[in-house]
């Protein structure tokens, strides 16, 4: 019988076991040449040491982590971008960790599911391979904050796509379409640590 204690010692567990895995693999983490990645591996380990509540989507002062996920279609080139409603741009599927998300790998793989309806190839990762901070506009409740975001490699494991209702649309990504799509640089550097390659 599981009791109260055992039942909040094992949730404080489960937290600091995240804390501590999503610091090593933010810190292992090697930055581009760019010195906005260099940058934004700072803020995120600043922001995961010094914040009471770096994971919790209420936590607005500065922001969040949040986690998405690069997914290449490895026949094609193609990689995966949904239509984000908020912000009215294509993106990469991503978003909020939730509480039963042991890791923010664990977040990316759930949300590519739940917004693409994209099947993942579990044998081929390529784990953290993007970092970005980003700042979202006030919306109804939330006030103007910022998403301490960690970028997962993965390939998808066939074409098919089922876009939920919280996005406008998914859709492969061709090779030379970057400007149609209007892909910035912290997705093209993730996209390039996992062999995507534009036309």
């Amino acid at each position: 019988m599981t009791t109260g204690a055992d039942t909040e010692f094992s949730e404080a567990d489960f937290a600091a076991g995240r804390l501590k895995s999503t610091l090593e693999l933010v810190r292992d983490f090697e930055p581009a040449s760019d010195p906005l990645e260099q940058l934004a591996k700072n803020r995120i380990l600043n922001l995961l040491e010094n914040t009471p509540e770096p994971f919790s989507r209420h936590q607005f002062v500065p922001g969040h982590i949040t986690a998405s996920a690069l997914v290449l279609l490895p026949a094609t080139g193609s990689i995966l971008l949904v239509k984000h409603l908020k912000l009215g741009r294509w993106l990469q599927p991503g978003g909020h960790t939730e509480p039963e998300d042991r890791f923010p790998r664990d977040t990316a793989l759930r949300e590519a599911a739940e917004e693409a309806g994209v099947k993942i190839d579990r044998g081929e990762t390529a784990g953290l391979v993007a970092l970005d901070v980003h700042a979202i506009p006030a919306s109804g409740k939330e006030p103007h904050h910022e998403h301490f975001d960690l970028m997962f490699g993965f390939s998808a494991a066939d074409t098919g796509l089922c876009p939920s209702k919280e996005v406008g649309d998914a859709v492969w990504c061709e090779p030379g379409d970057l400007t149609k799509y209007e892909i910035d640089g912290p997705l093209i550097r993730g996209l390039s640590r996992i062999g995507w390659r534009a036309a």
